[in-house]
């Protein structure tokens, strides 16, 4: 047994030795990893936060030493002379310098790049060939081509490239490591040498794009100085005889025909200058003689009549020895294209503030359009089950139908509020403009001053036409309030006409987008001021406006045309300054006049359902209905305001609940979200979702997701019982 345990002990002990070993170099391994993966790291953080190179490389040099035990290197970046022989320009070297002489060369060179061409050296090796270069051996290694005497020892070399593609773009080199290098070490560093290889890359690309931008720079400062003394147009004024010349190009540039009309003197020169700039360029010519300053101005030339330029002026003005003005001398450019770009870039400027303001609003309505929804649904929804309760005819049942008439009414100003912010579908529909006239005008009354005088002549026989009820109610409002505009502060007309014409061949013809062919013809037109042929021209681009700055947006007539279009109509004006302005529009009659009958209100007898619901919505009177008139449809209903907490309870029993009805907008979870997490859970779960308006949910996205029953609010209890009936079944 003594025997047997003697044999067993030092092979045991020579495992555990080997064991050891092996997890030392594992450890030294992992080290090394960690440290190269720092080392990457850190020269990429350091690049993107725009480090200095010389700190980045110098860095990065460091690093590379520590990891690999080598005692000095550099890293460089490749070259190329005139004749296409590469060098190498140090961005990191090792300070090595051994006497004075080498310690005043490395100062002064390497913060700016040392410059090495020597090829028969072992760096120069990798240059040449682009491979790395281990030599372990220098002193014996025939590419080797000696070091400088005193120049610290070289036991052991590496020499490796690192390239973009095929193109060689630098090299590291790094010497003395105690164990020698070899192939394994170069695998290990090649993330590091990939690293080094993107930021000289994108080092190059900065520095070209520097030198571009200088490049260009000095470009701009040579064309302006050229700008400045070239003869674009030039002159020349005699401050003793008042004599003016001019240069061909000077007579061209102020649309001048010289044999027919010299400008022979400063005054003949300022008649010319637009009346608008005549003083401030005579005031600034008169400044610069005396106060002895270079004349730098842009003024305008013509009339409005006659058109109108732009001109860069530019003069020094000449002295005599003893102080006294002798001539000016000065050049001109025309600068009108230019001049017309900032102009229009102003405009265009202006027009995205405005569209953004615009915008704003919509935002701002459609914020508003959706709390009103909400309190508009109770209203209606409680007058619904009032006139429920309450006997048909009493007082208290006609007071309920005017809680409930005035809540529809506020229903459609909150779809007009949504259809401003675009955030509402069109309803096209046949539709007889005569109520939609009566009810705009009607709404006018009372917002314009008695010294306006409204005259209708709306023909009640006139057929329907298919058109959305909230965009002709705001081309007529937008057309009145205009002519209200127009009117101003004194007494004036304001006349609307409705008939019902047929449109020959011939008027289709003189109006443009109308073909022959039966019409409803809408006229307002009113006493006002008037407007000119250019005016006419004009009124209906966008941002165009005749109001005073902040008293309109320019876009009331130009929605006007687009909605007259949009409804396959034409759009004529009749104008002349002071005589007041006629608008004609023209609807197509609809060819199948079926004017929607409305409903009966409310059903006075509602079926027994008998289903469990979940109702879900974040305001809790909303939840008060919603639970009120489920119960009278027999149903179990419990309601909650968070939809975290309806889907809790869904999760703890998916089969406790019948359908679910969910408003659309709620914090947390919307209802499109929170059906989306129901039918997962149990995919064919009836699902109702009530909402007052969304951008982002409509009825084809509702039923991708296997929801079919998409409600507006303010809820109608007959829509509701309708879709719960579709589902329950």
């Amino acid at each position: 047994m003594t025997q047997e345990f003697k044999k067993i002990m030092p092979r045991q002990n020579k495992q555990k030795s080997r064991y050891v070993a092996e997890l030392k170099n594992t450890r030294d391994s992992l080290n090394k990893s960690k440290k190269l993966l720092l080392a990457i790291n850190r020269a990429q953080s350091e690049f993107i936060a725009d480090v200095s190179t010389r700190t980045l490389f110098d860095n990065l040099l460091n690093d590379l030493l520590l990891i690999t035990a080598s005692e000095y290197g550099f890293i460089g970046e490749v070259l190329y002379t005139d004749k296409g022989n590469p060098y190498l320009k140090t961005h990191a070297i090792t300070n090595i310098a051994w006497n004075r002489e080498t310690r005043e060369f490395y100062e002064q060179n390497a913060p700016h790049g040392m410059e090495f061409s020597n090829l028969k050296t072992l760096f120069g090796r990798v240059l040449t060939t682009g491979k790395p270069v281990i030599a372990n051996s220098p002193a014996s290694d025939p590419r080797a081509g000696g070091i400088p005497d005193g120049h610290p020892p070289l036991k052991a070399f590496l020499g490796i490239p690192f390239s973009i593609g095929d193109t060689l773009i630098g090299l590291v080199g790094i010497a003395n490591c105690p164990n020698g290098y070899d192939e394994e070490i170069l695998e290990f560093l090649s993330p590091l040498l990939v690293t080094c290889a993107r930021i000289f890359d994108s080092y190059r690309q900065e520095q070209k794009r520097l030198k571009t931008e200088e490049d260009l720079r000095k470009k701009e400062d040579l064309h302006r100085e050229a700008q400045s003394i070239a003869h674009i147009g030039h002159w020349e004024l005699n401050l003793h005889t008042n004599e003016l010349v001019w240069s061909d190009e000077q007579y061209n540039i102020f649309g001048i025909d010289r044999e027919k009309c010299k400008v022979s003197s400063y005054e003949t020169f300022l008649d010319i200058v637009h009346p608008d700039d005549r003083a401030l360029v005579d005031g600034t010519y008169r400044d610069s003689v005396k106060n002895k300053k270079k004349y730098d101005i842009i003024h305008r030339i013509g009339t409005r009549e006659s058109g109108v330029k732009y001109l860069h002026e530019r003069w020094r003005t000449e002295y005599d020895e003893t102080g006294a003005p002798i001539r000016s001398i000065g050049t001109t450019q025309d600068i009108t294209p230019l001049k017309e770009t900032e102009i229009e870039k102003g405009k265009i400027e202006q027009q995205l503030r405005q569209t953004q303001k615009m915008e704003a609003i919509g935002t701002l309505a459609s914020g508003i359009a959706h709390d009103f929804n909400n309190l508009l649904n109770a209203i209606v929804g409680f007058a619904d089950l009032l006139l429920m309760d309450l006997q048909e005819g009493s007082r208290q049942h006609k007071d309920a139908q005017q809680i409930k008439n005035a809540g529809k009414r506020a229903t459609e100003l909150v779809q007009q509020i949504l259809t401003f912010s675009r955030r509402s579908e069109q309803k096209w529909q046949p539709l007889k403009l005569q109520q939609v006239i009566k009810e705009a005008l009607k709404l006018l009354r009372s917002s314009l001053p008695t010294t306006v005088e409204i005259r209708q002549d709306i023909h009640p026989d006139c057929s329907s036409v298919i058109a959305d009820f909230t965009q002709i109610h705001q081309v007529i409002m937008n057309l009145c309030t205009n002519a209200f505009h127009a009117i101003g502060q004194k007494k004036g007309i304001l006349e609307v006409r409705l008939d019902e014409i047929s449109v020959d061949p011939k008027l289709a013809g003189q109006i443009q987008d109308l073909s022959a062919g039966k019409y409803i013809r809408l006229i307002v037109k009113d006493s006002g001021q008037g407007m000119d042929q250019v005016t006419r021209e004009r009124i209906f681009d966008p941002y165009f406006t005749t109001k005073k700055k902040g008293s309109g947006t320019g876009l009331g007539l130009a929605t006007v045309l687009g909605i007259v279009k949009s409804h396959k109509g034409a759009i004529t004006v009749h104008s002349k300054k002071g005589q007041g302005s006629t608008f004609t529009l023209y609807f197509p009659v609809a060819t199948d006049d079926n004017t929607p009958v409305q409903k009966s209100e409310v059903q006075t007898e509602l079926p027994w359902l008998g289903a469990r619901v979940l109702f879900v919505d974040d305001i809790e009177f909303n939840v008060l209905l919603g639970k009120n008139v489920l119960e009278r449809l027999g149903c179990n209903t419990l309601g909650v305001t968070s939809s975290i907490e309806a889907l809790a309870l869904f999760r703890k029993d998916p089969d406790k609940f019948d359908i679910i009805i969910t408003d659309q907008t709620m914090p947390a979870l919307t209802g499109y979200e929170l059906a989306q997490k129901i039918l997962k859970i149990r995919p064919k779960m009836p699902i109702i979702i009530l909402t007052g308006h969304s951008d982002s949910l409509d009825n084809q996205k509702a039923k991708k997701i296997g929801i079919y029953n998409l409600l507006m609010k303010p809820l109608d209890m007959n829509k509701l019982v309708e879709s719960m009936c579709k589902l329950l079944m």
